[in-house]
């Protein structure tokens, strides 16, 4: 293997040879250049002398007429000049200046940089003299896409990092506190764009328990219509007024009375409410308040429809204890799922009632006060099983879990993580649909080259800009509020460090497959240079 010494050594040598081929490469141009001007020249040359023999023809007969009429001695001679003035051209010649060529490697050195600069021709870098425009262009178009190279310049960078700052910014003000809507400390700290979130969950479950409601009426309804039909009976009208009566009651329930509609029409084996018996005796900590985060039924994510539909067919509830252990109990079947009958259709009757248990638990319960406690983030019940750690969290010890379990009770569930996932997304749009265009109107690529999915280094870059950015506003922002004290996760935004994560993760990754390419350009490069050094 060839030492660090010799490949030094080479690389002057090659270094050399650049300058000196870069030196031949612009006197061959020079020497190109100057032989076009003289062609035109002599072309030029060519002309004038005709021209000049036919005004030749001319003065020697304007010559004979003047002699011929005894001009005068003075008025010839000024004839004579004016002649000779007209007939003569001054031409400037550019002479083509040559550099003798040494036997001797440092006199040729020498002569070549002196003769460089004589022509006023830069040699601090030659390996760029040695191309064209064009090949250069087109060489450094190849090398970008073959070793991914980066496009980005300082206003993109600055673009990704304007997103991130006002990202921040409606993060810091709009989404504010995490909130349980008791805490003194918080209730008041909740940000506008948090409370229109829970507004908008509300307004969904409001809307879907009314209609159950009023679907269950008009069906029990329409039954007692068909029965009395079957008997031969006319329906009572005071009858039908009690259900257009109940129709309308419906209509107007409120968010509690609308959730309570649909926990009678969606109940299921794994709810606390139905099991707090057997429950209470076999999960550790399980509470009213924290019921939803520890069974793994009532995640909102896949790993609650899978679970949701697997307790509904078994007779049982997968359960996660407040010291991490997972237990699955027997308990009641409300909807009676788990007995004979076709399995497609238990399945997806599982899943309809999965999904109308999960809408009636989303935006808190019927008897919550307050926000009231929904449903936790995808996956965040696996928080339970980070048993290690020491906090004080206002005068209590608490291990990683427990402070997720008391997040959670504050108002850390689905709600909050909508409304402080709002700004990220917006960032990562904003972001994804610059590169997008920037791709397609000022590279000029297509619109399938141009779309800003999948792990494309320049734009992870731009978005871990933008995501760092926007942390370091959030996380400045809670310290200010809070201080370095448990209570900063109350103002934290949570799914942007996740994101901060991924991107962070993402860019390593990227930069260490780059490094590769680039160390594979350098061995490219290292063996053409080896192969003209031996030619």
């Amino acid at each position: 293997m060839m030492n660090e010494g010799q490949r030094n050594k080479d690389n002057k040598l090659y270094d050399e040879m650049a300058e000196l081929l870069a030196t031949d490469t612009a006197m061959h141009e020079a020497a190109s250049a100057q032989m076009d001007t003289n062609y035109r020249q002599l072309e030029e040359l060519k002309n004038n002398v005709q021209s000049v023999k036919n005004q030749q023809v001319d003065i020697l007969d304007d010559l004979d007429a003047l002699l011929a009429a005894n001009v005068k001695t003075s008025e010839f001679d000024d004839f004579e000049q004016q002649l000779a003035e007209e007939s003569s051209e001054k031409r400037s010649r550019n002479i083509l200046q040559t550099m003798d060529i040494s036997d001797d490697w440092k006199e040729l050195l020498e002569d070549n940089r002196a003769y460089a600069k004589e022509i006023n021709f830069d040699i601090s870098n030659p390996y760029l003299k040695l191309f064209s425009t064009q090949e250069f262009a087109t060489l450094s178009h190849q090398l970008v896409d073959k070793y991914e190279i980066s496009k980005l310049e300082k206003k993109d960078y600055a673009f990704a990092a304007v997103v991130g700052i006002i990202m921040g910014l409606v993060d810091a003000f709009l989404v504010g506190s995490i909130t349980d809507g008791n805490n003194p400390l918080t209730k008041n700290a909740q940000g506008k764009l948090s409370k229109e979130v829970d507004n908008l969950y509300a307004s969904v479950v409001q809307k879907m328990g009314r209609n159950i409601k009023i679907n269950e009426i008009l069906a029990n309804k329409n039954d007692y219509i068909a029965s009395q039909a079957k008997k031969g009976l006319q329906p009572s009208s005071k009858k039908l007024e009690q259900f257009d009566s109940l129709v309308d009651i419906a209509k107007n329930a409120d968010r509690k009375k609308a959730i309570g509609y649909l926990e009678k029409h969606f109940k299921v084996n794994y709810d606390a409410s139905n099991n707090a018996h057997v429950l209470s005796g076999n999960v550790t900590g399980i509470n009213a308040s924290n019921h939803h985060l520890l069974s793994l039924s009532h995640d909102p994510g896949p790993m609650g429809l899978i679970m949701g539909i697997f307790d509904q067919l078994t007779n049982k509830s997968t359960m996660i204890g407040t010291d991490g252990s997972i237990v699955r109990v027997v308990t009641d079947n409300a909807s009676s799922l788990s007995g004979e009958g076709n399995i497609i259709k238990r399945i997806i009757d599982a899943v309809v009632n999965w999904f109308g248990h999960t809408m009636s638990d989303v935006a808190g319960t019927s008897g919550s006060v307050g926000r009231g406690a929904g449903l936790p983030v995808p996956f965040y019940a696996i928080t339970q099983e980070l048993q290690f750690g020491k906090f004080d969290a206002n005068g209590s010890e608490m291990n990683a879990a427990g402070l997720a379990e008391s997040l959670y009770k504050q108002g850390y569930d689905v709600r909050a993580f909508t409304a402080q996932a709002i700004p990220v997304l917006v960032a990562e749009v904003l972001v994804r649909l610059y590169w997008a265009f920037k791709q397609k109107f000022y590279y000029g690529k297509t619109w399938k080259e141009s779309l800003p999915i999948g792990n494309k280094p320049d734009l992870a870059k731009l978005l871990l800009v933008a995501i760092a950015t926007f942390e370091t506003i959030d996380v400045a922002d809670a310290i200010m509020r809070n201080g370095i004290t448990p209570a900063i996760l109350f103002r934290l935004n949570f799914g942007g460090l996740v994101d901060l994560g991924f991107r962070s993760i993402q860019v390593a990754r990227n930069y260490s497959k780059h490094i590769k390419h680039l160390q594979k350009l350098d061995d490219d490069l290292q063996a053409e240079w080896d192969r003209l050094l031996v030619t």
